[in-house]
C-alpha cells in the first residue's frame, strides 16, 4: 500500500467550512482512481496564525497515490482559491506498517 500526505495551512476556521465541498466534489474524483483504499482529513492546530490541514489518501500502488496528489492539487487550485490554502508539503511513499481495530461485530 502506498500514502500521500499532503500538509496545507488555511485561513483560519477555513477548514471545516471545506469538510462539505471535499467530500461531495473531491472524493467522488479520487475515489476513481485505481486502487483507491481510503482517505483521512485532519485539523493540526495552528502555524505562523493560520490554520494546519492535513489529509492521508491511501492506494494500491505508488501510481495511485500520485495520481492522487496530482488530482488534489488540481482540484484545490480549481475549487478552494477563495480559502487562501496553501501547500506547505507533499509526500508520496510505501506504508510500511499499518494497523487498525477491527470493526464492532454488533454482538
Amino acid at each position: 500500500m502506498f500514502a500521500t500526505i499532503r500538509r496545507y495551512t488555511v485561513a483560519p476556521g477555513a477548514i471545516r467550512q471545506m469538510v462539505p465541498q471535499v467530500e461531495t466534489e473531491f472524493l467522488p474524483r479520487i475515489r476513481t482512481i485505481a486502487g483507491f483504499h481510503g482517505y483521512e482529513m485532519m485539523e493540526g492546530g495552528q502555524e505562523n496564525g493560520r490554520d494546519v490541514l492535513t489529509t492521508i489518501s491511501l492506494f494500491d500502488t505508488r501510481e495511485g497515490a500520485e495520481e492522487s496528489g496530482r488530482v488534489a492539487a488540481s482540484w484545490v487550485s480549481d475549487r478552494l482559491a477563495d480559502l487562501d490554502i496553501r501547500p506547505v508539503s507533499v509526500t508520496t511513499g510505501e506504508v510500511l506498517l499499518s494497523s487498525q481495530l477491527a470493526a464492532a461485530t454488533g454482538t
